[in-house]
């Protein structure tokens, strides 16, 4: 339960930190286990803007500790997964280091006098490691969203990969989206060997999706989207925020589980053609309120005609609430005014 305490008091202060204070992680190589559960200070040296955050990224658990005599490794993607569960807001955190951390079990003390003989490492999945540096590159290049990656190398690049090492990095040769992608796997020391793979990547995204139909001319409801995941490419102007589908004008219909566009909603009217509203004159501190016939239909903030009813003139205005438009004179505009009734016009 103080874990849990700890964790939510955490996330809250991300919220309200400035990016620049935000935590980082410089992810360690190799972890050992000292218990039955890992923790994030036991995988990654943890740097914070107070003690307070530092203290409780430390003993935030991330997983159940490898058995005795075993060996397991944790991704970025995975650990990114495993805070999220916990209550972390990842995009807040800064993740450096090892893109693979190999988690195994703490070695006995030994005498000082004695010569310590390292266990041979692991081999790691070349595809794997191929896999993170890819990962790396699009978490940097999307701010919006995951992706999901998928290598497979034959023998002849599996030998290839050796030669360049476990510390890699990858550049797309392709503008990155959903598809198969070219990548230049180098090693980071700059020698001249590279690789380069084709990777299968798979953004996903979180947009409005709609929970059943709705008709053309419907006001969106809260009750009628939803926030889903969604793979692979989307159209441009997907909505990924539930607040702008919501009290919108549908201006086509939808069918259920279908993906919300922008172009197809549009702000309620405010203002309706042939409706009389209350126009106003607005110069410095002096307001002037007439009536007008609306020529076009018009949502807030919206520039339509009116035509005044005393005088029949054309304006310009832009609209301002409901039944309500305005228009800001400059200049000697106001004095074209100066024929309304002394009653109509109001000083602030």
């Amino acid at each position: 339960m103080n874990t849990t305490i700890k964790v939510l008091s955490f996330t809250a202060l991300l919220l309200v930190t400035p990016e620049a204070n935000a935590a980082q992680l410089m992810l360690r190589e190799q972890a050992t286990r000292h218990g039955s559960i890992i923790r994030l200070g036991d995988v990654a040296d943890i740097s914070a803007a107070t003690s307070v955050e530092v203290e409780t990224l430390t003993s935030t658990p991330l997983l159940p500790a490898p058995a005795p005599g075993t060996v397991q490794y944790l991704t970025v993607a995975r650990l990114r997964d495993l805070l999220v569960a916990r209550g972390i807001e990842v995009d807040q955190l800064t993740i450096k280091g090892s893109l693979l951390v190999e988690i195994g079990e703490a070695l006995p003390p030994v005498e000082s006098t004695s010569t310590v003989v390292k266990p041979p490492m692991p081999q790691v999945d070349g595809e794997l490691l191929v896999e993170q540096a890819i990962d790396q590159v699009l978490q940097h290049a999307s701010t919006i969203g995951r992706w999901r990656v998928d290598i497979q190398l034959s023998q002849s690049q599996r030998k290839q990969l050796e030669s360049l090492g476990s510390d890699i990095t990858a550049h797309p040769m392709q503008p990155l989206r959903s598809g198969r992608i070219r990548f230049q796997i180098r090693d980071t020391n700059g020698t001249s060997s590279e690789l380069t793979v084709v990777a299968d990547i798979t953004k996903i995204q979180s947009v409005v999706v709609t929970k059943h139909s709705i008709a053309r001319g419907q006001l969106v409801r809260a009750v009628d989207v939803e926030i889903r995941e969604r793979e692979g490419n989307l159209p441009s102007g997907t909505v990924a925020d539930l607040q702008l589908a919501v009290g919108k004008v549908a201006l086509r219909s939808f069918k259920p589980d279908e993906v919300v566009q922008q172009n197809y909603l549009r702000a309620p009217w405010q203002v309706r053609r042939g409706e009389t509203v209350n126009a106003y004159v607005r110069t410095g501190n002096i307001t002037v309120r007439t009536r007008a016939i609306a020529k076009q239909n018009g949502a807030m903030g919206d520039l339509i005609a009116v035509e005044t009813l005393a005088d029949k003139q054309r304006l310009d205005v832009t609209v301002s609430g409901p039944s309500e438009v305005t228009v800001y004179a400059t200049g000697g505009r106001v004095t074209d005014y100066a024929t309304l009734e002394r009653r109509d016009t109001l000083r602030r």
